[in-house]
């Protein structure tokens, strides 16, 4: 069944997020409806880099290796889908061409998180710096425009409820919709927030971080009846780091002194900042 078929009905949709064949496997013996391939995970386990320095290609890649071990429907992170027309034209193709049945297009502007600063006489890094709404619905057009499978569902995610206000994540979700998404994501929506987006009338889609020390089981709850329909469960980026050190290391005292202490993280090890989405200003 595809997300299309699946987003006909009722139920919430389950969908796991893996960085590649493995963790795809998993996610289908534990009955999860879908899977996402997920940028910041296949940066960090896959290639290790920091998130945001991984391309679409290299994504679709990861959904091509999916693909070839599992049946279930697979949805890429795309980001920005490469930020012009034409980029997103070749990804959203390719993307199909992988075994893709949906896509998350983004509305940071990913290559400009990068910029000069004359200040510092260094480069500026902010992990969310957000495109012009209208230039992303122009995005979300030319994604629309260029599908060859009417099927394939075009996710919308604004990061602008965490990074400006409430309003004017609605605000570009109307714009994105007016576009042609099939379904909006906001980033850092919840049980509480989720009503203020009820209006949209088209699907909405949430995260549950199963991070340990996050996870809140009641919170779970309250989300599922929120009416959200789609909700994708997601683990911290260093897991793979960590289980190799606790895997490997019950060996390491009888191979020879180690070149460094083990990092506290996979982020620590790659000398990176941490993801961490900020909690939504108050409005």
């Amino acid at each position: 069944m595809s997300f299309r078929e699946m987003l006909s009905g009722t139920d919430v949709i389950h969908v796991g997020l893996v960085s590649g064949p493995a963790a795809a496997l998993a996610v289908e013996d534990l009955g999860y409806d879908g899977l996402q391939v997920g940028g910041g995970v296949s940066a960090m386990h896959e290639y290790a880099v920091q998130d945001g320095l991984i391309t679409p290609a290299e994504v679709i890649e990861q959904v091509r290796r999916v693909r070839a071990a599992t049946d279930i429907p697979i949805m890429a992170d795309l980001d920005d889908v490469g930020g012009v027309p034409p980029y997103v034209r070749r990804y959203v193709r390719a993307a199909e061409d992988a075994g893709a049945s949906a896509f998350v297009m983004e509305d940071i502007d990913c290559l400009g998180r990068w910029r000069w600063s004359g200040v510092t006489n260094g480069w500026d890094y902010q992990h969310q710096r957000m495109r012009e709404a209208e230039a992303q619905a122009d995005l979300v057009k030319a994604a629309v425009d260029a599908r060859r499978n009417s099927d394939t569902v075009i996710i919308a995610r604004t990061d602008a409820f965490i990074t400006q206000s409430m309003d004017e994540a609605l605000r570009r979700s109307e714009l994105y919709i007016a576009a042609g998404a099939d379904m909006i994501m906001i980033i850092g929506i919840d049980a509480d927030s989720a009503s203020q987006a009820a209006h949209l009338n088209v699907p909405l889609t949430g995260l549950v971080d199963l991070e340990e020390g996050k996870y809140d089981p009641v919170e779970h709850e309250r989300l599922l009846a929120s009416g959200l329909r789609l909700l994708i469960y997601m683990k911290g980026l260093g897991d793979q780091y960590q289980a190799a050190i606790d895997g490997l290391g019950q060996a390491s005292s009888l191979i020879g002194p180690r070149r460094a202490a083990p990092a506290a993280s996979l982020f620590a090890r790659l000398g990176v900042p941490e993801m961490v989405h900020d909690k939504p200003p108050n409005e």
